[in-house]
């Protein structure tokens, strides 16, 4: 398996996670960023992955709507959207070798997504907190079971 399939199946199981506990309040101003941490076995993070972050503003709408109204039937609209940005960021990077190297060299325990919901407040002046965590990939992998 390639690090980049490791990244999307741990995805699977990090937005099953966050589907179980996603956060209070979400508004349609918010921002949605999924970092890419990966980290070797040695512990080293890997190189060319320090820009490995997910812009995900475009699932905010849906999710808005199922976090202030308490219906769920719309969570597979939210993982689709996210799931396609994901799509989108690799074809971005898809010529790092990296992605296509094997995934035997991650550490699994390490390796994380940090999920970070936030709103920009008057042009930076302040930033409002709505969801930050962590998802660490072996976690995610069980949870995706």
């Amino acid at each position: 398996m390639t690090i980049k399939e490791k990244i999307q199946e741990a995805l699977d199981g990090a937005l099953k996670e966050f589907s179980y506990d996603p956060p209070k309040e979400v508004y349609s101003e918010c921002r949605m960023d999924w970092d890419i941490h990966l980290f070797s076995k040695n512990g080293a993070e890997l190189r060319g992955t320090k820009d490995f972050v997910v812009e995900c503003k475009s699932a905010i709408y849906d999710l808005e709507s199922i976090i202030m109204s308490g219906e769920g039937s719309m969570w597979p609209d939210v993982f689709d959207e996210i799931k396609n940005c994901f799509s989108n960021f690799f074809e971005s990077v898809s010529g790092r070798e990296l992605l296509s190297e094997s995934s035997d060299q991650l550490d699994l325990a390490k390796s994380n997504f940090y999920l970070r919901i936030y709103e920009v407040i008057d042009d930076g002046a302040d930033v409002w907190r709505y969801h930050m965590k962590q998802y660490a990939f072996s976690e995610c992998l069980k949870n995706y079971d």
